[in-house]
């Protein structure tokens, strides 16, 4: 019975053994079978149906046999035998005839239509890879400022710092509750792909706040960011590469106050250090604000005369505070010169202001934006090839 069924399945199925060009019409039987299927919507159905699965053979050669009306049968041999003969093209037994030239044509066409291909896909990578740089330099950024506003927070309140990181944003005159010492979308919670928990710590005896802890997580793991981030009243910047919170014992993102010199590198290609260079710009700032703020209620003097002695160099002194990095204390740091300008002193001695400038050291290539902040720590940008000053337009945060 099988070896007659099997017989007759492969009757009913046989390919004929010479090329056949796109417009043959195959036949059944002696009668020509080609346009069969358009007489009745239903065998354009079943055709199409059965075309979908026409390559598990064995089932569309036993359905096509013993399942279907005869009247379908020939769409049904059609669409095996189109199967086959695109079984015979793909593995290279069967090659149509071209008019001359086409064959080159193609083969020229399907070579560019492979290189776009793997040109747009490169693009794509390229731009994932800058995208996720710039939220994670943007991230250590958003820590380093939230560090900084707790400084000025603690220095300002008689609360400590901050009961929510709500307190240190916010609009219309400075209190307790709407310090405006960050930007409204980081004092909500999320910015650049990152969700940030902040967490005070208990009050002491006197009801102040001594201590806090805020954790930086990517929204959407490996696709916003590929890491997190953990700091706290010390201001170091602890991160891990695994999906989970970050904690304490993690280990620190470089070792001393430096935070972004490392995410530059060589090997990377130019947007996405030109990204990490500017977000690391732009926390550098950030950086030497809070230092400024620390020194000067800590010294005589106000703010420092020089950036370098913001530096370390040996015990704290207003020569060398240690409150800086030594690279971004030359001034030079991640692709940017930064130019420190004191204010003059009053009649007292103190500086009460100052200037700073970042500049790329190669425009349009280590950088594109240039900076300016002062001792109000509002930063402003332009993207022209020149020196910034107080009178462009400051940045959200």
């Amino acid at each position: 019975m099988w070896n007659g069924l099997a017989e007759t399945r492969m009757r009913s199925v046989a390919v004929p053994a010479s090329p056949v060009s796109k417009n043959a019409v195959w036949e059944r039987g002696g009668k020509a079978v080609g346009n069969r299927a358009e007489d009745n919507p239903m065998k354009i159905l079943l055709c199409s149906i059965v075309l979908v699965y026409s390559q598990v053979v064995d089932v569309a050669v036993f359905v096509g046999h013993e399942c279907i009306p005869n009247e379908w049968r020939p769409c049904l041999g059609t669409v095996w035998k189109m199967s086959a003969l695109r079984s015979q093209t793909t593995a290279g037994s069967f090659v149509e005839k071209e008019e001359p030239g086409k064959a080159e044509a193609s083969n020229r066409a399907r070579a560019l239509a492979s290189t776009s291909s793997l040109v747009v896909e490169n693009q794509r990578a390229t731009g994932h890879r800058t995208s996720l740089a710039a939220n994670s330099a943007s991230a250590v950024g958003s820590l380093r400022i939230i560090n900084t506003a707790q400084v000025t927070y603690s220095s300002t309140y008689p609360t400590g710092f901050s009961k929510a990181l709500a307190q240190l944003g916010g609009r219309g005159p400075d209190s307790a509750d709407h310090a405006n010492l960050i930007d409204a979308q980081l004092a909500s919670g999320i910015k650049a792909g990152y969700r940030f928990t902040y967490r005070p710590g208990p009050p002491d005896g006197a009801g102040k706040i001594p201590s806090y802890s805020v954790v930086a997580r990517p929204l959407g793991y490996r696709t916003t960011g590929d890491a997190s981030y953990y700091t706290d009243q010390s201001g170091v910047i602890r991160v891990t590469k695994e999906n989970r919170e970050p904690t304490a014992n993690d280990p620190p993102l470089q070792p001393g106050p430096d935070s972004c010199a490392a995410m530059s590198q060589p090997g990377r290609d130019q947007p996405t250090n030109l990204a990490v260079d500017q977000a690391c710009a732009f926390g550098s700032l950030r950086i030497i604000f809070m230092a400024q703020v620390t020194y000067s209620s800590t010294y005589p003097t106000g703010y420092s005369r020089a950036l370098v002695k913001l530096g370390s160099g040996g015990p704290e002194s207003a020569d060398h505070a240690n409150l800086i990095d030594a690279q971004l204390a030359s001034g030079i740091k991640a692709g940017y010169r930064f130019t420190y300008r004191p204010g003059p002193p009053d009649a007292a001695g103190r500086i009460n202001s100052y200037s700073l400038v970042a500049r790329p050291l190669t425009f349009g290539t280590t950088g594109d934006a240039s900076f300016f902040t002062d001792q109000t720590g509002v930063i402003r940008m332009t993207k022209e090839n020149r020196e910034p000053t107080v009178n462009d337009s400051p940045l959200a945060g």
